[in-house]
């Protein structure tokens, strides 16, 4: 069995890994590579938190003590409560550059993936599958756009 420091150590270099190439690949524009490098550390931080709860001495105190030592106003910065217009704004405006180079380049599967990622977002199912189907006629059927548009149906069928 490992040692709750080096568990402690893994997980949190996988975290700031994570982290780091999510706010790359959402620089970039890639924001579902973006997403998914962000749920991972989050899942990071949950599978610490469920550790908690079965007395093994692993603890999200732990892993956050680790963060800081690390980088000291880290673990402060990720507690500040996020404005939720930025966040609309962010989302409009990633939206509207994928909408601005769909227009440009309509054969371009990741624009349509995009602007449908970004209304899911805020909740816009209805248009984000008129994205979808749009992007599924555009693009020849492709099997992203496909893929996220049966997601989409998995979702609001629960």
């Amino acid at each position: 069995a490992e040692s709750k420091e080096r568990v402690i150590k893994d997980r949190v270099d996988e975290y700031l890994a994570a982290c780091k190439q999510g706010r790359h690949n959402y620089a970039a524009g890639n924001i579902r590579r973006a997403k998914d490098l962000f749920n991972l550390a989050l899942g990071l931080e949950l599978v610490t938190e469920l550790d908690s709860h079965f007395d093994s001495g692993i603890t999200s105190g732990l892993l956050r003590d680790e963060l800081n030592s690390r980088h000291p106003g880290l673990v402060e910065l990720s507690n500040q409560t996020v404005r939720f217009e930025n966040i609309l704004a962010k989302l409009e405006h990633v939206y509207e550059m994928a909408d601005k180079k769909a227009a440009r380049k309509p054969s371009d599967a990741e624009s349509y993936l995009t602007m449908g990622s970004a209304l899911c977002a805020v909740n816009e199912w209805e248009k984000a599958k008129e994205v979808y189907m749009e992007g599924i006629r555009a693009c020849a059927n492709n099997k992203d756009i496909v893929n996220a548009l049966q997601r989409l149906n998995n979702l609001q069928e629960l």
